[in-house]
Order: C-alpha cells, then structure tokens, then sequence
C-alpha cells in the first residue's frame, strides 16, 4: 500500500519497527516535536508505540507514511492523511529530525509525495495546515507552490490546547514537479 518513493538525495519508504531508534532520535528533541501534533517521545517505546500505529492506519488504509531516508539513514518522516477519495483531496504532514533543517530535504521528501499524489492517486488537491509561527513549515509549503487559503482559529486540539492553524492548499495544476 506505501510504495517506495525516491528523490535525488532522499528515498521515502515504509517504516519497520527496526527504525524505532532513529525515529526516538528525532522524536525525543522537544523544539522538533514543538508543532506537530504528538508529544515529544521520552522512551524508546514511544517510538515503537507510534510504528505500529503508523503501521495500523496504513493496513487500514486510513494514510500513508513514509521514513525520510537520507544516505541509509532515517531523519524525518512525512505522510498522507485523510485522503478523501470521493473529493480527491489528502492532507500532508512531515517532520525532520534538527540536524537536517535547511539543506533541502523536506523540500525534496514534500516533491516525491505530491508527485505520487497528483500522479499515482490522481487527486485533485493535497492540503496542509500549519502553526502560524512555524515560519520554516510555512515557507517549505510557499516554495513548493502552496497558496495560504486561511487562518483558522482554534482549529485543533493538541498536547492540551487549541491550536490555531493556517491553511494552505496546492491544486493539481499549480503543481511543478521538481
């Protein structure tokens, strides 16, 4: 159900329980855990915990998540979620471990998936939705084409508090493959 993806540096792939170390890696640091929506790991099963439920919504088919992996190591992950095939439309979402910020990576990981989707799912349009003080995530998703379509107030609800978020939205014919 998750094929292999690959880009010039990166290759997108399942996740197997064997990468339970390299995700708590990334997982543990508190300023990358900082805007996504599950807490920062403080165990070792943390990681393996969220495996298997990453592997659970995939057999169900409910997403698709991908490692990041970068020269045969796992620095991030990025998915699609509530893909919503009636309306063509999924929802993406990734994250990179700190010592791989700013070299292009997520830029290249968000490429291969929104090529897969437009290509390989034919959906019409894939979605994001950010903190508004994440500047790096919002710039990632300006560069790929992304248009900012809304602030929605109080839009989530995570790690105990509402989270405003900023919508932003790519349609299959704004995409430029990379």
């Amino acid at each position: 159900m998750v094929p292999v993806l690959r880009g010039p540096r990166v290759v997108l792939r399942p996740f197997t329980l064997d990468d339970a170390p390299a995700v708590y890696a990334y997982a543990s640091d508190p300023e990358v855990a900082r805007y996504v929506s599950w807490p920062v790991h403080l165990r070792i099963e943390d990681s393996l915990a969220f495996l298997a439920a990453s592997a659970d919504r995939v057999a169900k088919g409910t997403c698709r998540d991908w490692c990041i992996d970068y020269r045969g190591q796992v620095v991030g992950s990025i998915g699609l979620f509530d893909h919503q095939p009636s309306h063509e439309r999924a929802e993406v979402g990734y994250v990179l471990g700190r010592r791989f910020w700013r070299q292009g990576l997520g830029s290249e990981a968000l490429r291969v998936v929104l090529d897969y989707a437009f290509c390989d799912l034919a959906l019409r349009k894939v979605v994001a939705h950010v903190r508004p003080e994440n500047a790096a995530s919002r710039g990632l998703l300006g560069r790929a084409g992304f248009c900012e379509e809304g602030f929605l107030r109080q839009h989530l609800f995570f790690k105990g508090e509402w989270w405003d978020v900023v919508s932003f939205g790519l349609l299959v014919g704004e995409f430029r493959p990379g």
